[in-house]
């Protein structure tokens, strides 16, 4: 594009667009954006992620499910997108998929939250998934391996401290320790 000197350049000014036009709730320019970025950096997991977020928020959740699994894909250890791939598929009832997809998890990374970007905590999302779809003895065993530290006796996990209420940002913390 002539209105750019490099790659880089184009890249770092859509993802500038792009985010300017979720803040001002423009959700379909957004959308468009990093759909575009998609392509621009299609090993870069967050544009996926925020295209996923963007559809699911419009209500199509096939291709939520599949830019989230693109993001999963690129990424393994994207808490949000595992998380949003178990809502789409315990909305649509998808029970076998969502135990395809997070059966095998292990050790999920509660130490990182709070992240101050969720609203709710990846890791008790897909434990809360996986309680509506497994038996309790499975549910349990699959549980010592995904939260091993729940069962620590020492185990204490920190509660988000929201320093500013008026920042949009942090009070996503409140949420978090709500889950």
């Amino acid at each position: 594009n002539a209105l750019f000197n490099n790659p880089i350049e184009e890249r770092e000014f859509r993802t500038n667009i792009a985010t300017l036009y979720k803040k001002f709730n423009q959700p379909e320019e957004a959308l468009k954006e990093y759909l575009l970025l998609t392509k621009l950096e299609p090993t870069n997991a967050e544009n996926f992620y925020n295209a996923a977020r963007l559809f699911e928020s419009r209500n199509n959740s096939g291709q939520a499910l599949k830019y989230y699994q693109k993001t999963v894909s690129l990424n393994k250890k994207h808490a949000k997108a595992h998380a949003g791939i178990g809502l789409l598929l315990f909305q649509a009832k998808q029970y076998n998929e969502a135990k395809d997809l997070f059966l095998n998890d292990t050790n999920c990374p509660i130490a990182y939250e709070p992240s101050g970007h969720d609203f709710l905590s990846p890791c008790l999302q897909e434990a809360w998934l996986l309680s509506k779809v497994l038996e309790t003895t499975e549910y349990k065993n699959w549980l010592q391996k995904f939260l091993p530290q729940l069962f620590d006796t020492n185990f204490d996990l920190e509660v988000g401290k929201v320093s500013d209420r008026t920042d949009g940002h942090l009070v996503h913390l409140d949420g978090l320790n709500f889950s």
